[in-house]
């Protein structure tokens, strides 16, 4: 046996003798034809499938930055919202007391207007603490329809004033001003904190 017998004949008289059915120009540009738009459609269902699992992986992880965003954002409200009251609680506690202090003048004025409009005295004394009565000499000059007097009282702190006309007494507290503010302030920061944390 030689070796020419082992390997199969390729040549053209060999596929004359065999039954193989010959195909058209025509078939074979079909077949080639369904061929490429099975391929083209198999790649455009590849791609899309690869652009929706990137799609759904982009979305997952803007969702996750955004969760932080908001976190973050809510934190820093939070925090801004606590110093801001410390803030503003520390600053009135500086300074409303000078205010105060210094608008003292009109406060007593307002009351002693708010005490004509309502009756009409014949004199009004202003007490005052202790030591005070100097601080206070510039209300005599005011031209009043009554008597004005300032006297010392032992009883009040240096933070009080006290008008009184016959049955009539007002007393102008300016720690308890002071302090009604500051209770103000604090119950603002703790309402907002509570907004912070519970809506």
């Amino acid at each position: 046996m030689s070796i020419a017998d082992l390997f199969e004949n390729f040549d053209a008289n060999s596929n004359a003798n065999t039954n193989v059915p010959t195909m058209s120009d025509d078939d074979l540009e079909d077949i080639r034809l369904a061929a490429f738009e099975k391929g083209y459609a198999a790649g455009w269902e590849d791609a899309l499938k690869n652009q929706a699992t990137e799609n759904s992986r982009a979305s997952n992880g803007m969702a996750h930055h955004l969760e932080d965003i908001s976190f973050t954002f809510y934190e820093a409200r939070e925090q801004f919202a606590k110093c801001s009251g410390e803030i503003l609680r520390l600053i009135s506690e500086k300074f409303l007391p000078e205010i105060l202090h210094g608008t003292l003048g009109q406060h007593i004025l307002q009351e002693i207007e708010s005490i004509l409009n309502s009756s009409a005295p014949d004199a009004l004394t202003i007490f005052v603490p202790k030591g005070k009565e100097e601080n206070f000499q510039n209300l005599l000059k005011l031209e009043l329809p009554m008597s004005l007097y300032i006297e010392e009282d032992i009883s009040l702190n240096d933070d009080q004033i006290a008008l009184r006309v016959s049955d009539i007494e007002r007393e102008i507290n300016v720690n308890r001003t002071i302090n009604s503010m500051l209770d103000a302030i604090d119950t603002f920061t703790f309402e907002n904190e509570m907004s912070d944390k519970y809506g």
